[in-house]
């Protein structure tokens, strides 16, 4: 499971960003993401542990680790957006037939 989930993560690690802060910024932008992963990395494995100590079971652990996937979703999807166009002022329309 560990294995289908990294794999699921690294298609859409430059992606999502790349999606959604397309520009001249986006290698600074991807670099703090990794970073992020980074910090996560680290953190990880010490609070696992910590809440193991603490609590006698993984449970603790597997919940933190639950809400930090799903702010991560949460925070991909506003990220990931449609913007207001400049041009108009309003977001684009999106009809019955998809156009």
């Amino acid at each position: 499971m560990s294995g289908i989930g990294f794999g699921m993560r690294i298609a859409q690690l430059s992606a999502i960003p790349a999606d959604a802060f397309s520009g001249p910024h986006l290698g600074a932008i991807l670099g703090v993401v990794q970073a992020g992963g980074a910090l996560g990395e680290a953190v990880g494995p010490f609070l696992g542990g910590w809440l193991f100590d603490r609590t006698g079971s993984y449970g603790s652990a597997f919940m933190a680790a639950a809400v930090a996937v799903a702010g991560s979703a949460v925070a991909a999807w506003f990220a990931a957006r449609p913007m207001a166009t400049e041009d108009r002022g309003v977001l684009p329309a999106v009809t019955e037939q998809g156009e």
